[in-house]
């Protein structure tokens, strides 16, 4: 199943299952709009038809034809309500969604008299909520332990003591009626209000069934909780509804609020034979669902807040299952009367529950974009993630939603996505090898880390013991074998001697998991104030989006000591903070703290796709790529040479479709070095022109959307630390980088570069940098490109428009500003403070820069170093030329210094 398409699928799977049950009409083949009445293992039948005598039968009243016109009547069926919840239809009418239910008796069931309407006596010994259990959720088990551990049901079989499976037969019967004669109403008033007996009267009742009999009654109140099972298997439709009026006792708190369960869990089981009666155990989840929506709906318009609240079932104090809300959320965002929905605050075990790919899952409908702004308030709760495979949040199709803390979240402490430790030992021989010894710290971890292959095939990322920060002259120390020494302690066998590491030097390794936060086509949606450690891979990954904003959230490390040694994590992310890939419109990213990242902090880019065959004479060519989502019909394309990404020309895309591999087994490209050929998929991309310039388009050219790049972004009063990687990475134009604090990245403090190897485009065109402060440990601002082939500049001016103005460089140990391949430059009022105090580490750096430089630039066009650029060298920096600090290199055509 897709990623996000679960909920449809389940919606179309039920709309079939209950559709089908409609069918089952009386021999008269009547459509005259009276009551339809869901009953037993019957299917539907109108009102007034004969039972099976001593049947009690559980009907669902909907409205006849004195409440709604016969149009409507015609359509408020099961399925419509079905499809009605699962859709979050806001033109549905909600009179069908408010389900009422009663319980009648047959006139034939003779046990009708021993059961009258319940009075005050029946509802005045209601068991405290104790009764239920109160056990602690288990973080590993997804089971329902609301009720579990007082009253010993399980899930699955949902055994209740003394009576769970057992079919209550002659002289049984009579015992069991005679001990539950004295009680009045039904059976879910008994298991409220009744006590121990009421208790066991209801277990008996309920579990009296048999092929050819099914005794069981059921009235839940109006406002009954969303579900009537989590992750549980039912034998038959009586053990779910065991289920079902266990849940009911503590249907709604002190304060009135809505309780939700798991509906989507329960919808997500397939309708097979495991059940006796699905179709109708399907129809009454999804309106005992549907009216619990509806009724937060009417105490939102009766507090005038425009929000509805989100309570989790509390009979699971602590725990918060992702599909739950993820449920309440499908059917409230699209109706244009809601303003937003609110999570109950609380500190929430997250079990995902029914959703696939993460514990918190917001899917809008595409075809119903709101208009006005929705809010998910998240503030006050901290949220613990238990699988490292899935995404924290998963946000798609959504349109000016806002998801608002302040929240903390982070993946639970006993499912770490990474490991470290100490460097315990140091062997730099050719006898014993080149090696380090590390001690991994308590509580991270270890076998379970080290056997993974994508663990063993990755790096170690190193900090210095003392501050805890990446050490100078940073490198990433690729090991060619892992072997245990014993328990908690491994041997990273390296091919060459690794400079400069120390006994007491910490290392991280990386595993590679899920995202904290995925946006998927989504537009104006707002992230904020949310904080988040332990990620599996990237802060927020924005897929798709258009002018999606990023304000405030923090990402750092576990801010507590983790495990017996009382070590605070190093990492927060395995991968990036923030990262942008194919956005219409750029997003807005302001005022975030993110520190500690696996690699880099902030990425904005588009995607190259690799041109593996050219048809010049039908104006065609042929593209590998993993899908054709960036191919669209119309679309307008840049066409590029490979190594040095020279623009070929635009074109529009007239027609696309997939056929068959074109090359030779063996063949590689040497520009896409990480393209995997064998598994790709290729398409036949028609254009409407062809330029002259086109010619030299060849297996090894590039192509890339040009209206999918992120273009028009900003990023604003950021601060980054501490991260490997680079501080910024862009690859976009039309964009404002502006009073950012940037401390201590591995390497570029900004990189403005297309990457053909990353398959991340493009150039920058209209880029303002200004009035930054960056703290550099390798290389300051660098807007450019290097070429693979030889690691030189790029001799083609594709940057346009660039303005670097009012920035501060401080301590970098090489090129504290560097600009090739651009026209249109501007270098002025900069500082560049104490750098080039010390050499870069051994294979760092570029020939062509002339050492000692401060400002460079090679390979530009209308270059203006004004206003002027102050450099202070109050640190007594030995390698840096502070006496002529702005060097040029080949092909600076046209520019104007001003010292």
């Amino acid at each position: 199943m897709s990623r996000h398409s679960w909920l449809y699928s389940i919606a179309l799977t039920v709309l079939l299952v209950a559709t089908s049950l409609c069918e089952a009409e009386d021999s008269g083949g009547r459509t005259d709009g009276a009551t339809t009445r869901l009953v037993s293992d019957l299917g539907y039948r109108r009102a007034g038809q004969k039972a099976h005598p001593r049947r009690r039968a559980l009907e669902v009243d909907f409205p006849g034809d004195a409440e709604v016109p016969p149009p409507a009547a015609a359509v408020a069926t099961a399925a419509d309500l079905v499809q009605a919840f699962l859709s979050g239809n806001s033109a549905a009418d909600h009179s069908f969604l408010s389900g009422h239910y009663t319980a009648a008796t047959a006139a034939e069931d003779a046990s009708a008299a021993a059961f009258p309407a319940p009075g005050p006596a029946s509802t005045a010994a209601a068991p405290a909520p104790a009764e239920s259990g109160t056990g602690a959720p288990d973080p590993n088990s997804n089971s329902n332990v609301g009720g579990a551990a007082a009253d010993g049901w399980r899930q699955g079989g949902a055994e209740a003591p003394g009576s769970a499976d057992e079919s209550l037969t002659g002289g049984e019967v009579e015992a069991g009626e005679s001990m539950c004669a004295g009680l009045q109403g039904d059976p879910s008033e008994w298991l409220r209000s009744g006590g121990a007996r009421g208790y066991l009267c209801a277990v008996q009742k309920m579990t009296h069934s048999s092929d050819d009999e099914f005794s069981y009654s059921f009235r839940p109140p109006p406002s009954a909780p969303w579900s009537v099972a989590r992750q549980a298997v039912p034998r038959d439709l009586a053990s779910l509804l065991r289920q079902k009026l266990a849940a009911e006792s503590s249907w709604q708190d002190r304060n009135g609020s809505l309780h939700a369960a798991s509906v989507s869990n329960f919808l997500a089981i397939p309708a097979d034979t495991a059940y006796r009666n699905p179709q109708q155990a399907l129809a009454l989840i999804a309106a005992t669902a549907a009216d619990a929506v509806e009724q937060a709906r009417l105490s939102m318009v009766m507090s005038g807040s425009g929000v509805m609240e989100f309570v989790p079932d509390p009979s699971k104090p602590g725990l918060l299952i992702g599909s739950d809300f993820t449920a309440f959320f499908t059917a409230t965002v699209n109706d244009q009367s809601v303003r937003g929905v609110r999570l109950r605050p609380g500190n929430y075990i997250v079990n995902a529950g029914g959703n696939s790919d993460a514990h918190l899952i917001f899917l809008c409908n595409p075809r119903n974009r709101r208009r006005t702004p929705f809010t998910v308030d998240l503030s006050g709760s901290t949220l613990v993630f238990q699988d490292i495979k899935k995404a924290g949040f998963s946000i798609a199709d959504c349109v000016n939603v806002e998801f608002t803390g302040p929240v903390t979240a982070h993946h639970a402490l006993y499912a770490l996505p990474f490991t470290q430790g100490t460097i315990t030992d140091i062997t730099n021989d050719t006898v014993q090898g080149y090696t380090w010894t590390v001690q991994i710290h308590d509580g991270y971890p270890t076998d379970s880390m080290m056997d993974q292959k994508s663990t063993r095939e990755s790096y170690l990322l190193r900090y210095d013991g003392a501050t805890r920060k990446l050490v100078d002259n940073y490198y990433d120390a690729w090991p060619n074998a892992i072997s245990k020494v014993s328990p908690g302690t491994y041997k990273f066998a390296f091919e060459i001697a690794l400079p400069e590491a120390k006994l007491g030097d910490l290392i991280a390794l990386r595993g590679i998991y899920a995202h904290g936060i995925m946006l998927t086509r989504c537009t104006n949606v707002t992230i904020a104030n949310i904080t988040m450690h332990n990620v599996g891979m990237f802060f927020i990954i924005d897929w798709s989006g258009h002018g999606n904003r990023f304000v405030d959230n923090t990402l750092s490390p576990y801010p507590g000591p983790i495990g017996n040694g009382q070590q605070p994590a190093l990492l927060s992310s395995n991968g990036d903070g923030i990262h942008s890939v194919g956005a219409t419109f750029g997003p807005l990213i302001e005022r975030n703290t993110l520190a500690n990242m696996g690699d880099d902090a902030i990425s904005i880019h588009g995607m190259f796709i690799l041109v593996v065959k050219v048809n010049q004479g039908n104006s065609s060519f042929t593209v590998a790529a993993g899908n054709a989502n960036s191919l669209g019909v119309g679309s307008r394309i840049g066409v590029y040479e490979g190594d040095q990404l020279l623009l070929l020309g635009y074109t529009n895309i007239t027609a696309v479709r997939e056929v068959p591999n074109p090359l030779p087994p063996a063949m590689r490209s040497r520009v896409a070095i990480r393209k995997n050929l064998t598994s790709s998929k290729f398409f036949e991309v028609s254009v409407d022109n062809w330029p002259k310039a086109f010619q030299a388009m060849r297996f090894d050219s590039l192509i890339t959307n040009v209206e999918l790049e992120g273009s028009g972004f900003v990023i604003r009063d950021n601060v980054i630390m501490n991260n490997r990687g680079r501080g910024m990475q862009i690859k976009a134009g039309n964009g404002v980088i502006e009073r950012n604090t940037i401390i201590g990245p591995a390497w570029w403090g900004m990189q403005v570069m297309p990457e053909a190897s990353w398959m991340e485009s493009d150039w920058a065109r209209n880029l303002r940098i200004s009035d930054n402060f960056v703290q550099a440990s390798y290389g300051g601002i660098f807007v450019g490109l290097i070429r693979r082939s030889d690691l030189g500049s790029g001799q083609y001016l594709m940057h346009d428009g660039i303005t670097i103005t009012g920035n501060t460089v401080v301590d970098a140990a090489y090129a504290p500003i560097l600009v090739t391949s651009a026209k249109g430059v501007v270098i002025g009022g900069n500082t560049v403070k104490n750098c080039l105090c010390r050499l870069p580490g051994p294979g760092q750096g570029f020939g062509w820069i002339t050492s000692g430089a401060l400002i460079f630039a090679e390979n530009v066009q209308n270059v203006s170093f004004s206003p002027v650029n102050t450099f202070i060298n109050d640190a007594g920096c030995a390698y840096g030329d502070y006496a002529r600090p702005i060097a040029l290199g080949k092909n600076a055509v046209d520019v104007e210094l001003d010292f």
